[in-house]
């Protein structure tokens, strides 16, 4: 999804229901602009900062 601000987007389950999850760095009027659905099914927003990727071979 190329919206400034967009980090991820996944699928999550509110209440029994799955929706589609969309979290961001910060808001933007681009990301005020988002569907409330899509095809169907509810689009939740979340702020959740910064995303960063783990290698595959973590040992903790």
């Amino acid at each position: 999804m190329s919206v400034p601000g967009v980090v991820g987007v996944g699928v999550a389950d509110r209440s029994g229901r799955p929706v589609i999850l969309v979290m961001l760095t910060h808001v933007t009027p681009e990301a005020k602009a988002l569907p409330e659905q899509l095809e169907g099914y509810p689009v939740s927003v979340e702020v959740t900062g910064e995303a960063t990727a783990f290698g595959t071979d973590y040992r903790g």
